[in-house]
């Protein structure tokens, strides 16, 4: 053991915890001053108008939620200090219409003799905006087709509208509310609940600030049969030298009616009354629950020849 106590070991070791008592005896019995940053200390509102309240008001936008200080004091007391027991407040007294506001934080300590140094970020910014309800109209977009023959008869949407909540400058940049109903298929009447989605220009729009007074739409679709068909003129006072075209339209109605039809009449046209124009307007003589797919009021034009 002695000759232990005359090693280079022995000294080292000596050295070594005479070294550690005077950082003791240095840094808790004189206690000297010591600077350290406390980082993620949450930023808690305070006196809120009732205007946030109510929900009229709406803060889009904060600088952030949680703040960095740089404290000094002495080491023992700094010590004591974490993010969890340091307070930190915003005042929003006088926050009572929208608008950008630079506000102070107020800081708090669970202990005295703690001086701030430093404070990432040093005021509190923040973007109040006015909440605003909006009624858009929710339009209808389509996937799949119908089975061959078949083509829609009217589609109706319930509701039609789709009430929008949110702050002002959310909810204006949203365009549209649509709809997809799926076709693939189908042959019959149907009705199906489809999902509202929200966008902005091409992008879907998601933003947790808006709500929608409905998630979902109930779609009635009704279906018809098709049928290529062609038309009869009916005229009285015939020429030989006057011919018209003989054209074909698509005209729709329910299978069972579209069946028992090869062709369709005119109304009937003096044809003595032409006076020489090319072509002419004429109503077509249809069957109840006939419609023509397309056309302004069940009206065809018909070209007109004049033979010498």
């Amino acid at each position: 053991m002695k000759k232990f106590y005359k090693t280079d070991w022995f000294l080292k070791v000596v050295s070594i915890l005479v070294s550690i008592m005077l950082w003791i005896y240095v840094a808790y019995f004189q206690n000297p001053e010591y600077e350290r940053w406390i980082r993620d200390i949450p930023i808690v509102k305070t006196n809120s108008s009732s205007e946030f309240e109510s929900g009229k008001l709406y803060i889009s936008d904060s600088s952030m939620d949680k703040i960095d200080i740089k404290v000094k004091g002495s080491r023992k007391t700094v010590a004591k200090l974490n993010n969890k027991n340091i307070r930190v407040n915003v005042d929003l007294f006088g926050v009572v219409s929208k608008g950008e506001y630079v506000l102070d934080t107020n800081v708090f300590f669970p202990v005295n003799g703690i001086e701030i140094v430093q404070k990432q970020p040093y005021n509190y910014t923040l973007k109040v905006d006015e909440v605003v309800s909006v009624e858009k109209k929710i339009t209808i977009e389509y996937s799949g087709a119908l089975k061959e023959g078949r083509i829609l008869e009217s589609v109706n949407v319930e509701p039609e509208y789709i009430k929008l909540t949110g702050p002002e400058n959310v909810v204006s940049t949203i365009d549209r509310a649509v709809i997809t109903v799926d076709l693939s298929d189908k042959s019959n009447d149907f009705t199906e609940s489809c999902y509202v989605k929200l966008y902005s220009g091409k992008k879907e729009f998601s933003d947790k600030s808006v709500t929608k007074n409905i998630e979902y739409a109930d779609v009635k679709v009704e279906v018809c049969d098709q049928k290529e068909v062609e038309v009869n003129i009916k005229n009285i006072n015939r020429s030989e030298n006057v011919k018209f075209s003989s054209p074909k339209v698509l005209i729709k109605g329910n299978s069972k009616t579209l069946e028992k039809i090869t062709s369709v009449n005119t109304k009937i046209i003096d044809a003595s009354r032409l006076n020489g124009r090319k072509e002419i307007e004429i109503e077509l003589d249809l069957p109840e629950g006939v419609e023509l797919i397309s056309g302004n009021d069940n009206k065809i034009t018909v070209k007109i020849v004049y033979e010498n």
